[in-house]
């Protein structure tokens, strides 16, 4: 955030906060939006992989997952998983809310914004540049880009503003975001730090959670986790193979999602939950305005001890993340808190907006995220067969993890096999 309009910025900041998440958090606009990123999905996720090995014929997001396809294993390939799901996802999540014209105009988008949340600490510490940790120079770099091109989009809104173009994009969260910007006087610099870490929040909510999710519903130890999970949702995400036109051409398969039986996968619910639970770093504070005191309940005293109290003083500072997480892995609310177990939440009393309110700060986003991340993972079991490097034989290795901005973010990439479901042909 610039000098100049760091004032200003913290002034209107709730408001802002608030209009961001009134999009995430107003049901009907919730809806519309996932609805969008559901369509995407479906036109997109029979194409996760296209088996071309020109480059010219890849989408997009294969041109950057060091994609191999395997000469010796028919219609196999591997690849960088982390890489895929970001390059595919971000878009899904992101274009219903910023318009197509901000990714299309910004090649380096979704890996900037990945690379920006990886190292987001050393970044909000204010590290410099040069400070010998692996990866910060590309992260400066990152950010200063994504900086830039918010700067000319927010621009660009002023325009069109002014003009009377008919074919200007339609309105988006980001540009009713950028008029209330433009009343309070934000400079576009300082528009371009605060849509920043608004698009930040999304990206870091929804491809760390669908990343680990799918990698541990196929790491996990029970063969019967995945059989379960594709006969709940074979009707919720529906794979269908149409007959050839040619013999030579097979038809592209369909996918086809029932939004209104989402809530009858109770299983996928509780796996990605369960997912969130473990690897939620949300970082969120708050300022204390007046004194104030808390005290410890008698239920989550320790034995034999007396509840404690603590005194907040006007002008501390909160690390409510922080909490959200020791919450998370406290023995005494989960049963084996550090184990990823997939069935966790499956009789669980309370919403699904319940549980998620229960476990992260920031619930309105991860409500969203939450119900983008189970259709993704929905159609890719429907659709696609995920395997470790060096085929089914070998076993799952997870790779380290380190806190995010939102979600713990891996240590580095995994490279894994990807081929077609076999899904029987409709006649």
């Amino acid at each position: 955030m610039p000098l100049s309009a760091k004032a200003e910025y913290l002034k209107a900041r709730s408001v802002l906060t608030n209009a961001f998440k009134a999009e995430l958090v107003d049901q009907n606009k919730r809806q519309e939006l996932t609805k969008e990123s559901m369509g995407s999905l479906q036109y997109t996720l029979p194409d996760l992989t296209t088996f071309n090995s020109s480059i010219v014929d890849q989408m997009p997001w294969e041109r950057v997952s060091d994609l191999d396809i395997l000469e010796d294993v028919e219609d196999t390939i591997e690849t960088n998983l982390l890489s895929l799901i970001n390059e595919f996802l971000s878009p899904v999540a992101l274009n219903p809310i910023t318009g197509s014209t901000l990714p299309e105009s910004n090649q380096l988008l979704f890996i900037d914004l990945s690379t920006f949340s990886t190292y987001f600490y050393a970044l909000a510490t204010g590290l410099p540049r040069f400070f010998p940790l692996r990866g910060l120079t590309p992260a400066y770099l990152s950010r200063n880009r994504l900086l830039q091109a918010l700067t000319i989009h927010h621009e660009s809104f002023s325009s069109a503003s002014a003009s009377t173009d008919a074919d200007a994009e339609a309105p988006t969260p980001l540009s009713q975001l950028d008029a209330i910007m433009s009343t309070h006087n934000f400079p576009h610099p300082a528009r371009a730090s605060a849509t920043l870490g608004f698009l930040n929040q999304l990206v870091s909510s929804t491809v760390p959670l669908a990343f680990w999710t799918l990698l541990r519903i196929h790491a996990h130890d029970s063969t019967t986790l995945l059989p379960e999970l594709l006969a709940e949702t074979k009707d919720y995400a529906k794979a269908t193979q149409p007959p050839p036109i040619h013999p030579s051409f097979p038809s592209p398969t369909n996918l086809t999602f029932s939004t209104t039986l989402a809530s009858k996968c109770p299983l996928l619910t509780s796996c990605v939950l369960e997912t969130l639970r473990l690897y939620a770093t949300p970082s969120s504070s708050k300022l204390v305005t007046k004194n104030l005191s808390i005290s410890e309940a008698a239920e989550d005293v320790v034995a034999g001890g007396a509840p404690t109290t603590w005194l907040l003083k006007a002008g501390d500072i909160v690390d409510i993340g922080a909490s959200a997480w020791l919450r998370n892995t406290d023995p005494r609310l989960h049963l084996d808190p550090k184990t990823w177990k997939p069935e966790r939440f499956v009789n669980s009393s309370t919403t699904l907006d319940e549980a998620i309110g229960n476990l992260v700060v920031d619930e309105e986003v991860m409500q969203w995220a939450v119900e983008l991340v189970a259709a993704f993972v929905a159609g890719f079991i429907q659709l696609w067969v995920l395997e470790p490097k060096g085929g089914k034989e070998k076993k799952w290795k997870m790779p380290g993890e380190k806190a995010g901005s939102v979600m713990a973010v891996p240590r580095g990439d995994i490279r894994v096999r990807i081929r077609k479901r076999e899904i029987k042909v409709i006649k």
